[in-house]
């Protein structure tokens, strides 16, 4: 669903840089879709360790099949 979102704003304003909303799995927290035209860019990027992805899948119950 937020996926649309996105795309419809993104197609009805070219001033509009990107959106925040609820996030589903954290219904107290925001998640943030940037679109590219805001031209905002990543610092820097790190691999998770193991024991920090085990607790990301944990906290939002994913399991891999």
């Amino acid at each position: 669903m937020s996926q649309a979102w996105a795309q419809a704003i993104h197609d009805a304003d070219p001033r509009w840089q990107g959106i925040r909303y609820v996030s589903r799995q954290m219904n107290k927290g925001f998640a943030y879709a940037i679109f590219e035209r805001s031209g905002l860019k990543k610092l820097r990027s790190e691999k998770l360790k193991v024991a920090q992805l085990d607790a990301l899948c944990d906290l939002f119950n994913v399991v891999a099949v």
